[in-house]
């Protein structure tokens, strides 16, 4: 699945659980790296991660749950878990998602 169309299908399933406060974050790298010997390479390296992020702000807690190849049945799982480590979080400061608008504090 591409990354596009799971982030579409989790936001879809979040809304249909009517989670209210969520953000989903996307994030995509890429590396490469060479070692040089005597003007030879002796070592080569390339590597791809990603990395989806559910957030949901329950009862002023956001809980977060972090999948790198997500599978389409993993929505429920996925959305269960950000949840529950929401409710667990014992801080007593309320946290929110900033709008973008106005002061940060």
């Amino acid at each position: 699945m591409q990354p596009l169309e799971f982030v579409d299908r989790l936001y879809s399933a979040c809304k249909e659980k009517n989670i209210e406060k969520f953000q989903i974050k996307y994030s995509f790298s890429e590396n490469m790296s060479l070692n040089l010997f005597e003007g030879l390479i002796n070592k080569r390296e390339n590597s791809q991660e990603q990395s989806f992020v559910l957030e949901i702000c329950e009862g002023g807690k956001i809980g977060r749950f972090s999948v790198s190849s997500p599978k389409d049945n993993d929505m429920d799982i996925i959305i269960k878990q950000a949840m529950e480590n929401a409710i667990i979080i014992d801080d007593e400061d309320e946290n929110f998602f900033y709008d973008g608008k106005g002061e940060y504090h």
